[in-house]
């Protein structure tokens, strides 16, 4: 069953869309993996990802790109700000 929003409300919204059709749907998620479907993550990584989650019980588990020359400085800040995100649950 695909979701979607009439208008693009970026990357934020469409996470939160998710998440609560998750939540609202599976009594019980074991976890949720996010990835952007345009092509720049590889299967093998996201998949890495998972298995990384569950490894550690109760854990934010973030994966992070290694950029190209070019990438807009606004996104390496982001993506570097996220790298150094910890959070013990």
């Amino acid at each position: 069953m695909r979701r979607r929003h009439a208008v693009n409300l970026g990357k934020g919204a469409a996470i939160k869309t998710a998440v609560n059709f998750i939540l609202y749907n599976f009594a019980e998620p074991v976890m949720i993996v996010t990835a952007d479907a345009d092509g720049q993550h590889a299967a093998a990584d996201i998949v890495a990802v998972g298995e990384a989650s569950c490894a550690a019980e109760r854990s934010l588990v973030l994966g992070f790109r290694k950029f190209e020359p070019g990438v807009p400085l606004p996104t390496r800040l982001g993506e570097t700000r996220d790298r150094t995100l910890k959070s013990d649950f």
